[in-house]
């Protein structure tokens, strides 16, 4: 589908994307840098002025992710089951340049931003 620019973060390598899939407007987030999707479909999301938070999904997976915008940094975490892969090809890079960290489990946010991802999961229920 077609892809338009939603948002730019200033300073950053991080862009909101307007997009279409089976006829459904959707709102993806992507890295300049790497030209790496991070977020297919935005399904709620908070803006503070240091950071972004947002709930939404990578294919197919609940994906949780922070965009430091102040650093230009991001750090992660898709619920994938056992045996399934999340396919986010440029994550390893990201990774390995300390642009990206990607967290083992739910839990190894900090209280404050499970906090808002709580609401932020509510507010799509």
């Amino acid at each position: 589908g077609w892809k338009d620019t939603h948002k730019i973060y200033e300073n950053t390598d991080y862009e909101i994307l307007n997009h279409s899939r089976d006829g459904k407007k959707i709102i993806l987030i992507n890295n300049r840098k790497y030209n790496q999707c991070i977020v297919d479909e935005i399904l709620a999301m908070e803006e503070t002025d240091e950071r972004v938070y947002v709930y939404g999904e990578f294919t197919k997976h609940p994906i949780y992710v922070v965009i430091d915008i102040v650093n230009n940094k991001v750090k992660m975490y898709a619920k994938v089951e056992e045996g399934d892969t999340l396919c986010m090809t440029e994550l390893y890079n990201m990774i390995k340049e300390g642009d990206a960290t990607y967290l083992n489990n739910y839990q190894e946010f900090s209280d404050s931003e499970k906090e808002i991802f709580d609401k932020l999961k509510k507010t799509n229920e």
